[in-house]
């Protein structure tokens, strides 16, 4: 989150004018979307390493189902617009790309409230022992 953070910082706060009074863009923000995607690769592995034991644990056992479901498909909505910001044609970029930085953002609040609700049910099962 972080990286997509700074792109957005590059991209929109860090723009300076040219001597012909163009706009230009920082020098930070092709490093920042590289750094972006590599982390997001990264973050695949990740996810796919949950859904394979902590994910499928979790749905069989029925816990968490809501904040769990909330956060994939957030993930989801993630993987589908960063897919449309690279393949879709040019006028889907704006609209997948406010998606994809709202979903980026709600991301570490969903990841917050999923960790907070398994806490409390562990807490509750631990106390009804």
């Amino acid at each position: 989150m972080l990286t997509g953070l700074a792109w957005l910082a590059a991209h929109h706060l860090l723009r300076s004018t040219g001597t012909f009074g163009e706009e230009l863009s920082s020098p930070l923000e092709p490093w920042a979307l590289r750094l972006h995607g590599i982390v997001a690769y990264a973050f695949l592995l990740v996810l796919g390493s949950l859904t394979a034991v902590h994910i499928v644990f979790g749905w069989r056992l029925k816990r968490s189902l809501w904040s769990g479901s909330g956060l994939l498909a957030c993930c989801a909505v993630l993987l589908c617009t960063a897919l449309a910001l690279y393949y879709a044609p040019e006028h889907w970029h704006a609209g997948s790309s406010l998606v994809h930085w709202l979903a980026g953002l709600a991301l570490p609040l969903l990841l917050t409230l999923h960790v907070v609700v398994a806490r409390r049910s562990r807490r509750g099962r631990v106390n009804a022992d």
